[in-house]
């Protein structure tokens, strides 16, 4: 159920079924939410989101717009997705999780920060933009990621390294 009360949802947005949407967000123009979406509080979709189906955003979740987030993704407490960043399918962002547009000369970059499919980001970890996420990694709390990443790896550090290799049970989207 969309919820207008107390909520600032231009009239272009566009949503599935089963969303939910509590109460004081800010939801800009062309903003689109796939199915069985939760929108908690006090978010702010800016515009040019896209979200996919059975997604959940928790309270004061920021996008900058011109994102996409796949199916699947959770992003809990006060995540920020940067404009120009591509999340795949079955991604989960702990609270405090920031994604930046800016490469590692602090420069802008047109190339996108593409995170691919089944990464875990631990607390208040920070992405750069421009790199790759390779799938089912998992970035660790407080994790300053500024190169590219190998698939199924566990990144930890500032600046983040690779620690080891993840095994197929440790995969957390198909617990």
């Amino acid at each position: 159920m969309v919820s207008r009360k107390f909520n600032d949802i231009h009239s272009s947005f566009q949503y599935g079924k089963n969303v939910t949407i509590g109460s004081n967000n800010v939801i800009m123009e062309n903003v689109t939410v796939g199915d069985n979406v939760t929108i908690c509080h006090h978010t702010l979709l800016k515009p040019g989101t896209v979200i996919g189906n059975d997604c959940y955003v928790d309270s004061y979740v920021l996008t900058s717009g011109n994102c996409t987030i796949g199916n699947n993704v959770i992003m809990r407490y006060q995540t920020v997705i940067a404009r120009n960043v591509i999340i795949d399918d079955n991604c989960f962002f702990t609270a405090g999780v920031k994604t930046i547009f800016l490469d590692h000369s602090a420069q802008e970059t047109e190339k996108p920060l593409h995170i691919k499919s089944g990464n875990y980001f631990g607390d208040n970890a920070v992405i750069m933009g421009g790199l790759t996420i390779a799938k089912d990694c998992i970035i660790g709390a407080c994790a300053f990621v500024n190169k590219n990443t190998l698939t199924r790896g566990v990144y930890a550090g500032i600046p983040a390294k690779r620690f080891r290799d993840i095994k197929e049970s440790e995969l957390w989207w198909k617990k």
